[in-house]
């Protein structure tokens, strides 16, 4: 775990405490547009990168609070979205207080049903733009409650 510099050369990530850089040879410390790095090792035992930019207090900022997390045994979770399905997306969101209290909800409750219907239990990173048209394209095929025909004509 440390902070590390980034020769503006070769793009080498150094330790801070070099004053050359290893592959190169550029003069590191007399160097004042140096860019920041910190490397740590995370709950998992994976090395990190993060860039932090030209500020070496920020560096040993963020350090700290990683150090810290790590201490506390707190970790970045992974986004909820790589395991959640649309179906309990619209769900929660039918929930939603708020989203019960508007005078549209029983038409938004339709609307998500056919959603649904299409997206179901399909992962949210799963859906893409061709998905969506697909999607689109179905509804437009289908026969209007109101009318009987077809939305696309």
């Amino acid at each position: 775990m440390g902070l590390v510099v980034e020769c503006p050369e070769c793009k080498r990530r150094n330790s801070a405490k070099e004053k050359a850089c290893k592959k190169c040879g550029f003069a590191l410390n007399k160097f004042s547009g140096r860019v920041w790095w910190i490397e740590y090792y995370d709950h998992e035992k994976h090395l990190r990168r993060e860039r932090i930019g030209t500020s070496k207090i920020a560096a040993e900022v963020r350090l700290g609070e990683i150090k810290k997390a790590l201490a506390e045994g707190r970790h970045i979770k992974k986004s909820p979205d790589v395991r959640t399905t649309f179906k309990e997306l619209a769900t929660w969101y039918l929930e939603l207080p708020e989203v019960k209290a508007k005078r549209s909800y029983s038409r938004d409750r339709q609307l998500v049903a056919n959603l649904v219907s299409f997206f179901g239990n399909r992962l949210l990173k799963d859906i893409t733009p061709s998905l969506i048209e697909a999607y689109r394209q179905k509804r437009l095929q289908e026969p209007s409650a109101r009318t009987g025909r077809t939305r696309g004509t």
